[in-house]
């Protein structure tokens, strides 16, 4: 458990995918970061390659440096079909971090529910959960999946 606390950081970061020299991009460009960044579980990596990936991550904040442009290709990333659990969790995070209205909230409850909780920092995931009951949103299965989790602490 305690290799996933480097990924707690990691939640704003995990998108920076670009140098800050090259901040401006188009969306096709993020996507296509997108899709060689993510596509693996955090609890599946062992702690050189959870090192390595967190070293990937951190190369800028291009996303949260760009919100106006990069806001929209994220959202738009996050609503279409996937498989790819941890990034619907991941990035609706960090969508939330530069947009608070309830899109990205909703989105957020979405990946709550679906993510492994084997993946996630279980303090940032009942914090997040806890935060959308707080603002209105039925977390009423979160809450369900939580008790029924075996590793609940």
């Amino acid at each position: 458990m305690s290799s996933f606390r480097s990924f707690r950081s990691f939640l704003a970061l995990s998108l920076l995918l670009l140098t800050r020299s090259a901040l401006a991009i188009s969306c096709a460009e993020f996507e296509n970061q997108l899709k060689h960044t993510y596509g693996f579980r955090p609890s599946q990596l062992d702690d050189v390659a959870q090192e390595a990936k967190s070293k990937e991550w951190m190369r800028s904040g291009a996303v949260q440096a760009n919100p106006g442009s990069l806001g929209p290709c994220l959202k738009a990333a996050l609503t279409r079909p996937t498989n790819d659990d941890w990034f619907l969790y991941d990035g609706s995070q960090l969508l939330l971090s530069i947009n608070s209205s309830d899109s990205p909230r909703e989105l957020l409850l979405q990946a709550l529910s679906r993510v492994s909780l084997d993946d996630v920092d279980l303090r940032s995931w009942v914090r997040a959960a806890s935060d959308l009951g707080l603002k209105g949103f039925d977390t009423s299965a979160l809450g369900k999946r939580w008790l029924l989790y075996p590793h609940a602490e």
